[in-house]
């Protein structure tokens, strides 16, 4: 069971608002609530969705989503604009890959998705929707609890 490391100093909920506005996508309010409480896990945990295997091993700081939300307006320009969506990384796996937080800009997300760091917003899209195997979950409480109670055992994991 996944055990949350709770926070020592306060996060800045200036700082998360000023990432809010350069990315046009609001942080859902049950994330804010969360994060403003926990700095992250003790220790990995995986889950198995869909037929796959997903590892969750920290959570980010403001200043390494800030700087990746930097990253994607960068790379992602032309598809932010033409789609009217965006994408914020809040966590990541052993292998960078991240949890992002999907939705129309201006509003809350309208879900998680997992994508490959090096692909950003040309990997999740299938025409003009989000590829089914990128979908993690509708929403950030729904996140946590399949972190925290579905996480696959030891021996399951072994056999991958």
């Amino acid at each position: 069971m996944i055990k949350w490391i709770e926070r020592e100093k306060p996060v800045s909920v200036e700082e998360l608002l000023l990432i809010e506005k350069k990315a046009g996508l609001k942080f859902p309010k049950d994330f804010l609530e969360w994060y403003l409480k926990y700095v992250g896990l003790e220790e990995s945990t995986h889950i198995k969705l869909n037929g796959e295997f997903y590892e969750l091993v920290n959570i980010l700081f403001p200043s390494q989503i800030e700087n990746m939300v930097e990253e994607i307006l960068e790379e992602d320009d032309e598809i932010i604009r033409d789609k009217g969506v965006m994408m914020v990384p809040f966590a990541q796996d052993s292998a960078l890959e991240q949890y992002c937080f999907y939705g129309s800009i201006g509003k809350e997300p309208s879900g998680i998705i997992y994508i490959h760091r090096a692909n950003f917003m040309e990997e999740i899209f299938d025409g003009g929707r989000i590829k089914k195997s990128n979908w993690i979950s509708d929403t950030f409480t729904e996140f946590i609890h399949l972190f925290t109670e579905h996480a696959v055992d030891e021996d399951e994991l072994d056999s991958i």
